[in-house]
């Protein structure tokens, strides 16, 4: 069974005449994971959001976890599961259920911000403003609750993540000469094409101690309505959708105190080729994907959707999402927020402190001996740029599209600089660099290992 965010269709729904709603596998989850040997719950399970681990269990086909499709409060586990996991095997819902929700309903708890008005039009058509958008409604003390908002782009961008090398990531002259902007957001992933067949997406919450950087929560609102409109959408990797083995959609997130965001794109009617041309992602990226170019990587999904829905409308898709994120189909009493002018003052404050100054966007170019890089499963693409001289490491610069936003680089550079280019030597540097803090789940060794290998050595 493939790990998803959205696991609804390996699973039954009932609602008990007690008022909750029990949840179990069904025959297809039967068939794929094989014989169930064994079964464990989460510790402190005591409520669950739509996207969270309910049960992990090995069978003979497969050793997974399954998540839950829908938000509550736990009424009841299946203890019995525990003891006697076999019970998975059989089709009997009176013992094969996993868990019965009294199901949440979060209206009152999630705010969405209606950027349809002509006055927030006009400002989102600059893209250092959109990419500032996220920071605004972290930071603003006027928002404690959870935020959810849409965008789509007036014209075609090329959007940075935070740590990433512009000169490697992107095109710049064919950009400049078709007048795509080039713009960095604040948080880390990969570097992508917008245009105005691409739809985005975003969730602001606060920090609970298990939902920052769980991108299958916060994606699985757009599986599921991508699954009702035909496509069959599933999360790979850390942060990708696909289909067809094909990305459509790439998630990142932001975090400043304890708030966070965590959204990402829907590649609806994007204009392929354009964005094949203007991307240029580094020759480890692509390996790593097991494909040759940035076409053969993306895909749009409105070729998937069945037929009924091949010719629906950007609006009725933001309309499908809002009932599945609100769990109703009366939009008109979701608590609905609209920006003032005062409030776009200070997302262009923002915006003008940091998202659109040069510098910002562009980074300095670099000028090493050595551009060193590779892709690091459920991490992403580390890349060193250093110069030796005399056995010395005497600059380093480190990018990657990696998702600690927060990291200081910096810090882990001068580490690097004045180290003999050697295995023992870069391990220590790197151990005293807080490498979780600064860039994730990596080791002194395997990074060290990244400066020293000369397989690893980029390209352009």
């Amino acid at each position: 069974m493939a790990d998803k965010a959205d696991d609804s269709k390996y699973l039954w729904e009932d609602k008990t005449s007690e008022g909750h709603t029990r949840i179990g596998l069904n025959d297809l989850a039967r068939s794929e994971i094989g014989q169930v040997t064994f079964a464990e719950f989460p510790d402190k399970m005591t409520e669950v959001s739509a996207g969270d681990p309910i049960l992990s269990f090995e069978g003979a086909k497969a050793v997974t976890e399954i998540h839950s499709p829908l938000s509550g409060k736990i009424a009841k586990m299946n203890a019995d599961l525990i003891e006697h996991p076999e019970l998975l095997n059989e089709d009997n819902r009176g013992k094969t259920w996993i868990v019965g929700l009294f199901l949440r309903r979060e209206l009152s708890t999630i705010i969405f911000v209606d950027l349809s008005d002509s006055n927030s039009q006009r400002h989102l058509r600059d893209p250092g403003v959109s990419g500032s958008f996220s920071t605004f409604f972290i930071t603003s003390p006027k928002f404690s609750d959870t935020v959810f908002h849409f965008s789509q782009p007036a014209s075609a961008s090329v959007v940075l993540g935070v740590n990433q090398d512009a000169y490697s990531e992107v095109n710049l002259d064919y950009i400049k000469n078709h007048h795509i902007h080039l713009a960095r957001r604040g948080a880390g992933g990969g570097a992508v094409y917008v245009d105005s067949g691409n739809l985005t997406y975003a969730f602001i919450d606060n920090d609970n101690g298990t939902n920052y950087l769980n991108f299958k929560k916060y994606a699985t609102p757009a599986i599921h309505v991508l699954h009702k409109l035909g496509v069959d959408a599933e999360m790979t990797g850390r942060n990708d959708l696909t289909v067809d083995g094909k990305k459509f959609s790439g998630m990142s997130s932001l975090k400043i105190g304890n708030r966070f965001s965590c959204g990402g794109t829907l590649m609806i009617d994007v204009d392929l080729d354009q964005a094949a041309k203007a991307l240029t992602p580094p020759k480890t990226k692509l390996a790593s994907k097991g494909i040759k170019s940035v076409h053969s990587r993306v895909t749009n999904i409105r070729q998937y959707f069945l037929p009924q829905y091949r010719q629906i409308t950007f609006d009725e898709i933001r309309q499908l999402f809002l009932e599945e994120v609100f769990q109703t189909t009366d939009l008109a009493h979701i608590r609905t927020y609209t920006m003032s002018e005062e409030d776009w003052q200070e997302v262009e404050q923002i915006a003008h402190s940091k998202f659109t100054d040069p510098k910002f966007i562009m980074g300095t170019k670099r000028d090493d001996d050595f551009f060193h890089g590779n892709h690091f499963d459920g991490l992403g693409t580390i890349e060193v740029s250093f110069s030796v001289n005399d056995g010395i490491v005497t600059h380093a610069r480190i990018f990657g599209d990696f998702n600690q936003a927060n990291g200081d680089l910096q810090a882990v550079e001068n580490q690097l600089v004045g180290t003999p280019f050697k295995q023992a030597n870069l391990e220590e540097a790197f151990r005293t660099a807080n490498l979780s803090a600064n860039i994730g789940q990596i080791s002194p060794t395997e990074m060290a290992e990244l400066m020293l290998n000369p397989n690893f050595q980029e390209v352009n």
